[in-house]
């Protein structure tokens, strides 16, 4: 087990709004990736973004390329390990034992990646939560060990994710990107879609280096960074700016062959690709620390769009799922088809929607003191011991 001073470096009973508004941004973020992979009728190209299309559809590509491909998920990870460090704090302050916290752990793991079969299964093939929930189920005994268990196999895995991110940089470039499509609802269509859906949460988990990012968000919970970020700015400052350069400096080679102003030898180009993954967690981390820092001034006199951005961080699983299933239905063949007659700029736009559909729901169950109905489902069903 670990030392108290690892465990309790922070003070858990207050709510911090660092997390929340990172996390309000985020959803932004994730919307903003998942739109682009139901575009059909047009050319793809770099990460399943359309070659063709206006001045407007090419600027907003070259900015994803840089600022948000590989981005959101790493964000998505240091949060979501801040959050499993948090659980286990508040759940120590309240007394309850490591066997009954243990439990808790991997009930969150199990239902997560119920929620996440449901959603890749029905709506979107590639969703997040699932492999999540499985990384809850791989990684939760850590959360008992010292920081230094965390250090040590976060080295272990490193040279082995760089291997993998390089290889999936290569299949990238070499082979064509399929989109997530919905499928059709009949019995075949369901059953191929849970199965590839299966395949790629694990496939996920292989090939990129979620666990890392998430033992790396169990340190950064356990010290408090993003909950008392005025006792961190030095080290937010550093961090977001560092994360930020780095990021910006892996994904300028990606992008100037996703503008079509290089063309290297496909080895070149794979081994490129594994850069803007690699690099895309400095960016995801340095992402996470940005809001942090911006949350200082702001929680002193929040305004209406850090309530906003903190209501929907609070009911972030609700909003998630609510703007992928917005997202499918009004882009999907299957259903209203409108990605057969938008490029970028228009999947963005979207994407920009159906973000602030489920950010206006969270401002008005905010008002009401309500949870995201998804959030309240899941919380019960794993504090329940009926289930």
């Amino acid at each position: 087990m670990m030392k108290n001073n690892e465990m309790n470096t922070a003070n858990y009973s207050k709510r911090s709004l660092a997390p929340d508004i990172s996390r309000g941004f985020m959803l932004l973020l994730i919307a903003m990736a998942y739109a682009p992979t139901y575009l059909f009728n047009v050319e793809l190209g770099v990460y399943i973004r359309p070659a063709d299309g206006t001045s407007l559809d090419q600027t907003v590509n070259l900015l994803s390329f840089i600022f948000l491909d590989s981005r959101a998920y790493p964000m998505f990870a240091v949060l979501f390990g801040m959050g499993l460090a948090i659980v286990v704090n508040r759940q120590m302050e309240k007394g309850m034992s490591d066997r009954d916290i243990k439990k808790l752990i991997r009930r969150r793991g199990y239902f997560l990646l119920l929620f996440g079969v449901i959603h890749g299964t029905f709506v979107y093939g590639g969703e997040i939560l699932g492999p999540y929930g499985v990384a809850i189920l791989l990684i939760s005994w850590l959360l008992y060990r010292p920081n230094r268990a965390l250090f040590i196999t976060s080295a272990v895995l490193t040279p082995f994710f760089i291997i993998t991110a390089v290889g999936m940089g290569l299949g990238l470039f070499m082979y064509d990107a399929a989109a997530y499509a919905m499928p059709d609802y009949t019995l075949t269509g369901i059953i191929e879609r849970l199965i590839s859906y299966s395949l790629g949460m694990f496939t996920t988990l292989l090939l990129y280096p979620v666990i890392i990012i998430i033992l790396l968000g169990i340190w950064a919970g356990r010290k408090g960074i993003l909950l008392q970020p005025e006792k961190h700015r030095k080290f937010l400052t550093i961090i977001s700016i560092a994360g930020m350069l780095i990021s910006i400096a892996g994904a300028l080679p990606v992008t100037l062959i996703g503008v079509d102003m290089w063309s290297p030898d496909p080895v070149v180009g794979g081994v490129l690709y594994g850069v803007q993954i690699l690099t895309g967690v400095f960016g995801g981390i340095g992402y996470a620390a940005l809001f942090g820092l911006l949350s200082i001034p702001l929680s002193k006199k929040p305004g209406i769009i850090t309530r906003a951005l903190a209501a929907a961080g609070k009911r972030s699983l609700t909003c998630y799922i609510l703007q992928s299933t917005i997202i499918a239905i009004i882009l999907s063949e299957p259903l209203f088809g409108l990605g057969g007659r938008v490029h970028a700029a228009g999947a963005a736009l979207i994407a920009l929607l159906a973000w602030f559909i489920g950010v206006l729901l969270s401002v008005v169950l905010e008002k009401r003191k309500q949870a995201g109905p998804a959030d309240a489902l899941l919380r019960r069903l794993i504090y329940s011991r009926k289930v």
